[in-house]
């Protein structure tokens, strides 16, 4: 007897398969057809990729005859929460906005809640007021900022909550502490920082993620920037190849290491001009993971897994 799986025509590694389900965490009988399954972070964003195509079909053979059983697989995820700003310098006595959105809030159904320094906020003794966005969203109000505090914004679905940090830095009013001044510096307009703290900001156009800076605290009570922290930025080019491989570690054989390593050694050479500082973090984390699975499912020379795209050769020069 013959057991395969696929989905839309795309075969499906069982024992890679098995491996994702072992970090299933519950399963709930909902009717004679239905589940409902908790799963972890990781493989929630992963099922949230790979199961796009909703379907997937059984086909078991025996003696030359073959059935099919189809099941439908919807994906519901956490809520991704917004904050704006990600962190910000201010001056005692000066007022300041935290906006907390999330794009998948389209009904306005989520739940929208605010902690300040890991503690309830309570409006009517601190000065902080809540209100409400419409059609769905929350934003902060300070209206005079006493000290510094870090501000988190907890969005709340049927799928579960996510929180997101806000870093307020309020220094003195008379205006002798040493600060980094607001600038457009690679890409990124940064903001007035005091020294001894980081900027985050949102990554350029056609990436995703934030970027971080860091206010150096120099001689003479003076302050100086740093050079910014792309490395968790994704560009959409290589998030692409990611979610292939991702697939690929999931059980979804719509690839194969040596085409996505030819696929990340066009991506390097097109890039290898226009690369941030500290971006090809990421890329070494994705070679790390494609060596690893090399050696688990395919051939265990590390030396055919290099010439197979000369692509640590180009790292080595970029």
């Amino acid at each position: 007897m013959l057991i395969d799986w696929d989905r839309r025509g795309v075969r499906t590694s069982l024992e890679s398969l098995f491996g994702v389900l072992s970090a299933v965490r519950a399963i709930k009988l909902l009717d004679a057809e239905r589940y409902s399954v908790v799963v972890g972070d990781r493989l929630e964003q992963l099922w949230s990729f790979v199961c796009r195509a909703r379907e997937f079909i059984c086909q078991v053979s025996d003696w030359g005859t073959i059935q099919n059983k189809s099941i439908q697989v919807s994906v519901v995820t956490k809520p991704q929460a917004q904050v704006t700003p990600l962190t910000a310098t201010v001056r005692q006595g000066e007022r300041i906005v935290i906006t907390c959105l999330s794009q998948d809030d389209v009904h306005g159904s989520f739940g929208y809640n605010w902690v300040k320094n890991n503690h309830i906020l309570n409006p009517s003794v601190e000065p902080e007021m809540v209100e409400d966005l419409y059609p769905a969203g929350s934003r902060l109000l300070i209206l005079s900022a006493r000290a510094s505090a870090t501000y988190t914004c907890i969005v709340t679905s049927t799928a579960g909550s996510t929180r997101k940090d806000c870093s307020v830095t309020v220094i003195s009013a008379k205006g002798n502490t040493p600060t980094c001044p607001a600038e457009k510096y690679l890409e990124v307009r940064w903001s007035k920082t005091a020294a001894n703290t980081e900027d985050i900001q949102f990554c350029p156009k056609g990436y995703t993620g934030e970027v971080r800076r860091h206010c150096n605290l120099k001689k003479n009570n003076e302050a100086a920037w740093g050079e910014p922290d792309y490395s968790r930025c994704l560009s959409s080019e290589f998030q692409i190849i990611q979610n292939k491989f991702e697939s690929l570690r999931m059980g979804y054989l719509i690839t194969e290491v040596g085409a996505l390593m030819q696929e990340l050694k066009l991506y390097l050479w097109n890039m290898r001009d226009r690369f941030h500082i500290a971006e090809g973090e990421p890329v070494v984390d994705l070679l790390e993971g494609l060596l690893d699975y090399q050696r688990k499912h395919g051939k265990s020379d590390e030396t055919q897994f290099k010439n197979n795209s000369q692509v640590s050769l180009l790292c080595g020069n970029t």
